[in-house]
Order: C-alpha cells, then sequence, then structure tokens
C-alpha cells in the first residue's frame, strides 16, 4: 500500500497556495470543490490517500457548518498539525471572502444604479428555485420513510408560524432519538458600526454556524430568520441579492456572512461575520478528530442527526417560498424561476446564476 503522504513529502507554503487556488476557481459548489481537492492532493502530489478523503468527508458531513471548510481544516490538520488546520481554511475562504466583500462593497454604494441591479433583476427569480432544487436534492437523501416525511413538515410550518430555529432543532433532534428508541437500530471601506452591533453579529452567527446541517445552502433560512425577519438588520430585497452574490462568488455559500456584516457593519462587520459563522465546526472538527472513531456509531449522535436532516429539507422549502414571494412578481420573474429550476437538473447552479446576470447586464433591464 502506498504511504498516504508523498516521499519528498508536502510543505505547508505548497498546501497553502493549492488552498489559496481552489478557494479562487471552486466554482459549482461543495461536490466540484471536493473533486478539486482530490485532483490537486489525491491524484496530482499523492499527499493523501482516498481513505484519508474519506474520513474527512465523514467528519465534515457529521458537524453542523458548511461542508468543504470542515474537509479542508481536516486535511491541514492530518499534514501540519494545528497550524495547518488554522492556515489551511485561511487560505481557502479568503479568495471568497474578499470578493464577495467587493461585491458587497459595490452593491451597497451602488445599489440602484449600473450593472448589478440589471444582473440581479435576472439573477434574484433563480435563487429560489436553486434552493428549492436544493431541497429535492436533499430530500433523496434524508427523506426515507414516512417519519422523515413529518420531520421536515414540522420544520416547515415551525417555520411558518415563526418559532425559533433553535427550537425547531432541538425538538427534531429529541424526536429522533425517541423515535429510535421505539424501534430496533437500523444498519442503514467603512466602519460604521458599534460595538453592541458587531457582538449582535458574532452571536448571531456564532450561533448559526453552530446549528446548521446540511451544509450552505441551509443556513440560508437561518440568517434571513436572524437578520431580515427577527431584526430587520437587512431588507428582504438586500438579502436576496446578498444570496445571488454568494452565489456568484467561488467558495462556500454560507460566505453571504460576509455580505451581510458587510450591509450591518462595515468592513470589520464582514469579518466578524464570516469567522464567527465557520469557527463552531472548527473547534468541533478539532475535538472529533480525537474522537471520531469512539463516537461515529453511537446510538444518541445518529438518533439526534435522524431527526435534524430531514428536518432541513423543509427548512429549504420554506426559504424557497419566502424568497420566492419577494424575487418572483410577474411574467418574467416566473419564467425565470421556472426555467432555471429545469435547467439546475442539466447545469451546476453557478452557471445559470452566472448567464442569468450576464443576460440582465446585455438587455439592461431597469
Amino acid at each position: 500500500m502506498k504511504d498516504s503522504i508523498r516521499r519528498e513529502g508536502p510543505t505547508l507554503k505548497s498546501l497553502l497556495l493549492i488552498f489559496l487556488k481552489i478557494g479562487a476557481i471552486g466554482f459549482g459548489g461543495g461536490m466540484a470543490m471536493l473533486g478539486l481537492i482530490r485532483e490537486h492532493l489525491v491524484r496530482r502530489k499523492n499527499w493523501i490517500s482516498d481513505e484519508d478523503l474519506s474520513v474527512a468527508v465523514a467528519m465534515g458531513q457529521i458537524l453542523p457548518g458548511p461542508f468543504v471548510p470542515n474537509y479542508v481544516e481536516y486535511i491541514g490538520y492530518k499534514l501540519f498539525r494545528l497550524k495547518g488546520m488554522i492556515l489551511s481554511v485561511i487560505f481557502f475562504l479568503l479568495p471568497s471572502y474578499l470578493i464577495t466583500l467587493s461585491l458587497s462593497f459595490l452593491y451597497f454604494h451602488h445599489q440602484r444604479v449600473g450593472f448589478l441591479e440589471d444582473a440581479f433583476s435576472f439573477i434574484n427569480p433563480a435563487i429560489p428555485a436553486v434552493l428549492f432544487y436544493c431541497a429535492i436534492r436533499m430530500g433523496r437523501d434524508y427523506l426515507k420513510d414516512f417519519s422523515s416525511i413529518i420531520f421536515s413538515f414540522i420544520a416547515f410550518w415551525g417555520l411558518y408560524f415563526k418559532l425559533e430555529l433553535f427550537f425547531i432543532i432541538s425538538l427534531l433532534g429529541i424526536l429522533g432519538i425517541l423515535l429510535n428508541r421505539m424501534r430496533p437500530i437500523r444498519r442503514h471601506f467603512f466602519f460604521s458600526f458599534s460595538p453592541i452591533l458587531l457582538l449582535q453579529l458574532f452571536y448571531i452567527f456564532l450561533k448559526i454556524g453552530a446549528l446548521i446541517f446540511g451544509g450552505g445552502f441551509a443556513a440560508i433560512p437561518f440568517i434571513e430568520r436572524e437578520i431580515v425577519t427577527s431584526r430587520g438588520l437587512l431588507t428582504s430585497r438586500a438579502f436576496i441579492d446578498g444570496v445571488a452574490i454568494s452565489q456568484i462568488t467561488p467558495g462556500p455559500v454560507a460566505i453571504l456572512a460576509t455580505f451581510v456584516g458587510y450591509g450591518v457593519g462595515g468592513i470589520l462587520g464582514s469579518l466578524v461575520a464570516t469567522v464567527a459563522i465557520f469557527l463552531p465546526s472548527f473547534f468541533m472538527l478539532l475535538f472529533l478528530i480525537k474522537v471520531y472513531e469512539r463516537i461515529k456509531e453511537n446510538f444518541y449522535v445518529k438518533s439526534f442527526l435522524s431527526g435534524v436532516k430531514p428536518g432541513m429539507v423543509g427548512i429549504l422549502i420554506f426559504s424557497a417560498f419566502s424568497l420566492g414571494r419577494v424575487a418572483i412578481f410577474d411574467f418574467r420573474t416566473i419564467i425565470t424561476a421556472f426555467l432555471s429550476f429545469f435547467l439546475l437538473f442539466l447545469l451546476e447552479p453557478i452557471f445559470i446564476i452566472l448567464s442569468l446576470g450576464i443576460f440582465g447586464i446585455i438587455l439592461g433591464v431597469k
């Protein structure tokens, strides 16, 4: 068996440059970025094995938060311990953070003029379609029986009646444990901020980062509820434009935190929100690396997640419904949303989003 580390050995600098590159070109979502990681680190460099990558994916799926940064953190830790873990995720997220920050500046300072408004007029109706499509894909994995469908409905209607997301997630997890106890276990540039506002941003995104299961798309309804519905820190229109910007940029969808943080608290706000949303899974992964083999088959862990995961489908559907009420309002936006939904079965979301944005700029829709 080949050693998982190439004979000449990786250097920290070369690893960070690879993650910087993947972070800059990683359009197409988590699966596309996972493919790039495998291409560069397993096939080309042979610095890690497919088995190592499988463990990274397994841990990343168990933890809350966006999946791909979890994979990157695990690989960084395996090769260069804690220093590698910290620097790897920083270099991976840096390109999408800077791109999103730049687009956020253009949006909040030139929102009513120029190409952004033209682009978003076609991009916005596609966002609910993307969320609904993601809910369908997630449903294929998580909605396996009648009880999981019920969990999804609980999540949807809980949000509809404005229950706290923390309560919904906790309830679904507890129901998952109770259900599995009652049956045999299956084998299966401007700092316009105040310290209080920054602390509020940090708390909001730290809580979101600790609760989201299902990847970056699952964070969208959490952020909308906390930032738009509950606190009114951004308008629904600005939020949906931010979702579009997070799709345009490479990197994880949860980079939406950068846009929201900038809109609420300037550059420092964008930094606080971005760090906070990725921080919980970072520390959880650091702990899990030591104990994963002992807890991965734990009955209560698996049972809790068995209740949470199907609930994420209902949360995504509600988010598509909620954002759709804002973005879809006339014949053109209806056609754009339906066309986007059906194209998602053939193309990656990023290609549809970019194409719609370019189309909107060319037509100059006002």
